[in-house]
């Protein structure tokens, strides 16, 4: 839903009468709920409360759904980084 709405705010011929159309350069959260976390969390839900197949077709869905950039790998190349440099100034942590 979020990134439909991102695209529509974009587009002048979507609701004209909401005003001028604008554009968000970046959106992040969407990708929070990748295949691995749904999966986790829905392995704990249905521990306890049982399968549901309207879910399972969901958790397909995310599988299959290709991530299309992974911030992550740079994140981890700055924290690296910065334990280096904190390791190599330990008297000033």
């Amino acid at each position: 839903m979020g990134v439909r709405a991102l695209r529509e705010a974009a587009d002048p011929a979507v609701h004209p009468e909401l005003g001028e159309p604008w554009q968000v350069e970046k959106l992040y959260y969407d990708r929070i709920q990748n295949f691995d976390r749904f999966h986790t969390v829905y392995q704990a839900i249905a521990a306890e409360h049982g399968a549901d197949e309207r879910i399972e077709r969901m958790l397909e869905m995310f599988r299959e759904r290709p991530l299309p950039g992974d911030h992550a790998g740079a994140l981890r190349r700055l924290l690296e980084q910065r334990d280096a440099a904190l390791r190599s100034h330990a008297s000033q942590v």
